[in-house]
């Protein structure tokens, strides 16, 4: 707020302010005989003064135009005062029994022609009741009664203008009669006030209006009025003057120049006058024809932005009725104020069904959804950014439909608010093949914590386990959380390590080179265990590529082969022991076949029964090493089988 000191009503009030406290001060040094402005003239009363200043101070805070409730009451409040002291003062003169204020500031008893000095006048105390009268209609929003307080500031204007023309004259009212008068200070700030309400009138009222507007009306009476007036009170001055306080002076011949005179004047000014109103016409001509093109230019802007909005509505029209969503706008009542078509696919109802029945959405939420239902319209408002809820409705043909909800208060940067927006999608699948997802994961998690091995995933980015279940404390000792902390590094053996640090990210590049075999692998691997033994393991392990194919995880499955292990160091030690037997047999196999080969000539030389016994004999040794070839192929066969089960088994473990 910027107070503006040269604004007519600011000026006067403080005109009134001047005049009061010159008045409040005489009285107060006891100079108060200056103040009648000649010889048996009555003073302003220190009370008249006092009241003068509060009401410019009222003016001063209505002429603010602070529009609050701050202003009216202080305004109010100030009024009442005053009428109610004016009021009281004004039925004095038939109810002596009331307060006198007079007697509060000024306690002399000198009078001037007969009347006691420091008195207000009932017409003063009169003319300030019309005052308030005119403060309180004018803070009405009522056109009527905001007339009736210009109506009323005129009135107050007058009064003042007579009693400082009574003055003028030298033939003031009241005077040699009962009743107080007003003093000519009283007078001149009852014009000086009065004229100022007008000026806050000015532009709210019709007679503002038609006397401070801009027409030609307006002109003509801010012109003649003032002239009109000024003229005849100067006449009237100096005929009074001149003429009837002088003997030597022609009345006629005075009264004909003083009437030339005021004649001229006014013919000068309608001169001056219509020479302004020409140009006014002029420049409102001028201003017309440039308004004209203005206006076609603007009406030219209006239809080609009428015709682009037309279309930004139909675009927007299509765009609204034809998305996907179920789409809806409440207003702040919670009447729908539009609702798209999409929701009669979603839920088998139709827009019109939704605006004929506002609770239909509510009735067709699923029955065990329907107090989360309740509970978010009751807490949305509460809300000011986007809700998010999920729930299911019951479609027209039965079925069920789960429904993603988002919803947000519309708000304007003004602070106005249009309601709520709304959007429903169906996400019947996507939630169903969540819940699916869940119950798969359910039992994976089942099968991951219940399984003798250890599953496992490794993110390469962290280069930490992402995941490994619980079975690995039978496996090392070690709790699921302290092999999610350890890194390869921690635990594996330092071969074993090594052996993965230098294949791995070979592995990896043959993979994205196009190696598919490289995407499943079986390899040993010692790991360290938490009482610091050893224990051997086949890890199976799997490359997990990202949407963009970029290996990112790798899976996989360790398990405790230190049985297997123990079995293969036996089988091993038998292999060896059968080659042992195997080439002790074919070495006892030549140091029988030599002798018996000898043994067989020997028998060609003997003749009867000992050649025969001696033959059968050999025969007999001969079949026994014969079944003795026989097993020792059965026993090559079965340690080359068993060799190669070995080798084709852990082959490619060795070779990694």
């Amino acid at each position: 707020m910027k107070l503006q000191i040269m604004k007519p009503v600011f000026l006067s009030s403080i005109l009134i302010i001047v005049i009061s406290t010159i008045t409040l001060t005489a009285y107060f040094l006891g100079e108060w005989k200056f103040l009648g402005f000649g010889p048996g003239y009555i003073p302003m009363a220190p009370l008249t003064a006092l009241l003068f200043l509060l009401l410019s101070i009222l003016l001063i805070i209505q002429d603010l135009s602070l529009n609050s409730k701050n202003q009216r009451r202080i305004i109010i409040i100030g009024s009442a005062i005053i009428f109610v002291i004016s009021f009281i003062s004004l039925i004095q003169i038939f109810v002596s029994q009331l307060p006198d204020f007079n007697t509060w500031f000024f306690h002399g008893e000198d009078e001037i022609a007969g009347i006691p000095v420091g008195k207000i006048s009932s017409v003063t105390a009169g003319v300030f009741v019309l005052y308030c009268l005119s403060l309180w209609t004018g803070l009405s929003r009522n056109t009527r009664i905001r007339e009736l307080s210009s109506i009323l500031a005129v009135i107050i204007s007058i009064i003042g203008l007579i009693v400082v023309v009574g003055y003028w004259y030298q033939t003031p009212f009241l005077y040699g009669g009962t009743g107080v008068p007003v003093a000519l200070t009283t007078g001149l700030g009852f014009f000086i006030g009065g004229s100022a309400l007008i000026v806050l009138r000015k532009n709210d009222t019709t007679l503002g209006v038609s006397f401070f507007g801009s027409s030609i009306q307006a002109k003509l009476l801010r012109t003649f009025l003032p002239t009109v007036l000024l003229s005849v009170l100067i006449e009237g001055w100096v005929f009074s003057v001149l003429v009837t306080r002088s003997s030597a002076v022609n009345p006629v011949f005075w009264s004909g120049i003083i009437a030339l005179s005021s004649m001229a004047f006014i013919a000068a000014m309608i001169i001056i006058l219509s020479r302004q109103i020409w140009k006014t016409i002029e420049k409102a001509e001028s201003e017309r024809d440039i308004t004209l093109l203005a206006l076609q230019k603007t009406h030219n802007e209006l239809s080609n932005a009428y015709t682009q909005l037309k279309i930004s509505e139909d675009k927007l029209r299509i765009l609204t009725d034809y998305t996907y969503d179920w789409e809806l706008w409440e207003n702040p009542t919670g009447e729908y104020v539009y609702i798209s078509p999409s929701c009669l696919r979603i839920s088998g109802y139709s827009a019109k069904e939704f605006y004929t029945h506002k609770n239909l959405l509510s009735e067709i939420v699923h029955p065990q959804d329907r107090l989360m239902w309740e509970e978010h319209n009751q807490t949305r408002c509460l809300h000011d950014c986007p809700i998010s809820i999920y729930f299911r409705i019951i479609h027209r043909d039965g079925g069920v439909r789960w429904i993603h909800h988002i919803c947000q208060s519309i708000i304007l940067p003004s602070g106005e608010n249009l309601g709520r927006r709304s959007s429903n999608r169906d996400v019947t699948h996507e939630k169903e093949g969540e819940i699916a997802l869940n119950e798969r994961n359910a039992q994976y998690q089942v099968i991951s914590e219940n399984s003798a091995d250890v599953i496992w995933i490794y993110n390469l980015a962290s280069q930490k386990l992402r995941y490994i279940s619980p079975s690995v404390y039978k496996l090392r000792g070690f709790t699921p959380e302290e092999v999610i902390s350890q890194s390869f590094e921690e635990m594996l053996t330092p071969e074993s390590y090594q052996l993965v640090e230098t294949a791995l990210p070979q592995r990896i590049s043959q993979f994205m080179a196009g190696e598919e075999s490289e995407r499943v692998q079986i390899t040993e691997i010692y790991q360290t265990c938490k009482d610091g033994s050893i224990v051997p393991t086949e890890v199976v392990t799997t490359l997990v590529q990202d949407q963009n194919g970029n290996v990112v995880e790798i899976i996989g499955v360790s398990r405790d082969i230190t049985e297997r292990k123990e079995a293969e160091e036996k089988i091993s030690l038998a292999l060896v022991q059968i080659d042992q037997n195997l080439e002790t047999l074919a070495v006892l196999n030549d140091q029988i076949r030599n002798p018996l080969t000898i043994m067989d000539f020997i028998s060609e030389e003997l003749e009867g029964d000992k050649k025969r016994i001696l033959h059968e004999q050999v025969l007999l040794i001969d079949d026994l090493i014969n079944q003795l070839d026989k097993g020792y192929l059965y026993s090559e066969k079965v340690r080359c089988f068993l060799a190669k089960h070995l080798k084709n088994r852990y082959a490619k473990s060795e070779e990694q």
